[in-house]
């Protein structure tokens, strides 16, 4: 294809992907488009459809102000209180005001938002078979084009059925099959002769040339050239006289015959010309006639104003006198109100900031204190512990009465133990004393130096652990934070799962997370325990055959250090079904 050829392409068949929407048809000096469109937005009840938003965007998409249209209807589209029913409206104002700029892309988004059961879909469909054609999928334009061609009355949706005719040969021109482009573009021109549509006519005519000159069939090319070069010229329209010249210029060009095609670029100059000046002399006239409305209405507004103050002031000043006084009275009084209402804000602010800086002192006083104390009797009762376990090896099997008491005795220990250890953590992460150190930990590695110091109650129990840890369950925690943590959960776990009973400890890897779980088959606890565990209270009850327990400190100690390192703690239980504790880490 020569150069030439594609001038002819682009001057004669631009128009072709946009000639379905609408905005060009004109009847009795309004599109039919914005006679349907207005038609079935008045159908909408008043209070709904004179949204103020909405109702600015229409009104200049009516003048065919589409940016002004476009302002508005974002206003109304980005709105917390705007009507459902008007949503689809909005939208179909916006791609037109967008195909009217060239904006495709912008046109097509706005377009596939509009529901199917939009009053005016069909023209929808017409517009972005339009868009499709022009960025040359004309496969997919077809596809729109046909079902429209099937529904009837299409009038009343604001589209012509010998524009679909029009396009649908703009298409098969565009994929190259000229038989079924000429057939159709035949079809359209039948209709448009009758209407004496001039702007469509001119661009069926300039298709038609270009279906016959690809064919090699010049002399039909040249008589649908002519016509629409002819037609042009009874318009005023300055762009179609200058497209229409500059085809045939390409075509006499073609030919060799450089004289009339010397006349035909001549022409073409003269309308590109006269079109510059045309825009220039429009814009001044639009300058003009904008501040001569703009001048008018200040003079209008002035004297309005004018007439309007002379009533009010006789008013006025009759009221002055009575208005001092009464302002006077009440500045007095709201003066008097402020200077009260102040004094009392700087002595309540004083008040507070004092007991404040108490209460922070007693809180650090009580953290420190819990600190020392805990620290110093977990010393105590760790050499308790040890002593403990030393005279439990040193008792025969055979005195069982005394053994059982000495294991009493340990599982006290053990747990007094624990809870200081949790007393003194939960002081010092209070206080800040705890300084935390997030790393890559394989929990693979971790579970088994944990669960190593539980093994002898483990034993002692005859409780089956379970160990599913992947070799790839890596988390990114603080070491320390997390050893607290399980040791509260297994110490836990430990003592409430009966004799012979199991315990189980797996990892489960999701895409960013990891979860570990705790699982053991004791006692477990009601929705009511549950609740009053999770909700962190002073004391909570459990069984087990041998002891009971009740502190909420380790959970709350559990949940503390489990948030610092960016994760979570659950608990779910039923009761006599067991406990499952649920820790979740950040994937390393």
């Amino acid at each position: 294809m020569t150069i030439a050829f594609k001038i002819i392409i682009i001057t004669g068949g631009f128009l072709s992907a946009f000639s379905c929407f609408g905005q060009i048809e004109k009847k009795g000096g309004q599109s039919k488009l914005l006679e349907r469109f207005e038609y079935y937005v008045n159908k909408i009840p008043s209070g709904i459809r004179n949204n103020s938003n909405f109702s600015k965007a229409r009104y200049y998409f009516n003048k065919s102000n589409y940016d002004s249209t476009i302002i508005y209807s974002a206003r109304f589209q980005n709105s917390q209180s705007k009507p459902k029913r008007l949503v689809d409206y909005n939208h179909f104002m916006r791609g037109v005001c967008f195909i009217e700029k060239g904006l495709v892309d912008e046109a097509m988004d706005e377009l596939n938002r509009i529901d199917s059961t939009f009053t005016l879909y069909p023209a929808v469909q017409s517009r972005k078979a339009g868009l499709y054609m022009f960025d040359s999928e004309f496969d997919k334009s077809l596809k729109l084009l046909f079902e429209l061609s099937e529904k009837k009355n299409l009038e009343k949706y604001g589209v012509e059925r010998y524009a679909i005719d029009r396009n649908i040969g703009g298409c098969y021109l565009g994929k190259g099959n000229f038989e079924l482009g000429e057939k159709y573009m035949l079809q359209s021109l039948e209709y448009e002769e009758a209407q004496k549509d001039t702007s469509f006519l001119i661009l069926t005519y300039s298709n038609l040339a270009n279906t016959y000159y690809t064919q090699y069939l010049d002399d039909e090319a040249y008589q649908y050239f002519l016509k629409a070069f002819e037609l042009a010229n009874q318009t005023k329209d300055y762009i179609l006289r200058m497209n229409s010249s500059l085809n045939l210029a390409v075509f006499e060009e073609n030919r060799s015959d450089f004289e009339k095609s010397l006349n035909y670029r001549k022409q073409y100059d003269r309308w590109k010309d006269s079109t510059n000046n045309q825009e220039k002399v429009w814009e001044i006239a639009q300058i003009e006639k904008q501040h001569l409305a703009e001048t008018k209405q200040k003079e209008i507004g002035l004297l309005q104003r004018k007439n309007k103050l002379i009533e009010q002031e006789n008013e006025l000043k009759s009221k002055e006198r009575n208005a001092i006084l009464v302002g006077s009275a009440v500045l007095l009084l709201v003066l008097i109100l402020i200077i009260y209402f102040y004094y009392q804000k700087i002595r309540s602010s004083a008040i507070i900031s004092e007991q404040r800086e108490s209460l922070d002192k007693l809180n650090a006083f009580k953290n420190r204190l819990f600190s020392i104390v805990s620290h110093d009797l977990r010393s105590s009762v760790h050499g308790l512990r040890r002593s403990t376990e030393q005279l439990r090896s040193e008792i025969p099997n055979e005195d069982s009465k005394l053994k059982a008491l000495v294991n009493q005795q340990g599982a006290i220990a053990n747990s007094t133990y624990g809870m200081l250890d949790n007393l003194l953590n939960w002081a010092l992460l209070q206080s800040d004393e705890i300084y935390f150190h997030p790393e890559k930990v394989s929990l693979k590695r971790l579970i088994p130096q944990v669960v190593l110091n539980y093994q002898p109650l483990l034993d002692q129990k005859k409780i089956a652990l379970e160990l599913d840890i992947p070799k790839d369950a890596k988390v990114l925690a603080d070491v320390d934070s997390v050893k607290i943590v399980l040791r509260n959960v297994l110490d836990n776990a430990i003592k409430f799962t009966p004799e012979e009973g199991k315990l189980s400890i797996s990892a489960e890897i999701l895409e960013d997370q990891c979860h570990l779980r705790i699982k053991d088959n004791g006692s477990g606890m009601s929705p009511e325990q549950l609740a009053i565990v999770l909700e962190q209270s002073s004391q909570v009850s459990k069984e087990s055959d041998e002891e009971r327990s009740g502190t909420g400190l380790g959970v709350r100690l559990c949940a503390s250090f489990m948030s610092k390192n960016n994760g979570s703690f659950r608990i779910e239980s039923e009761k006599e079904e067991g406990t499952t504790v649920i820790l979740s880490f950040e994937k390393a």
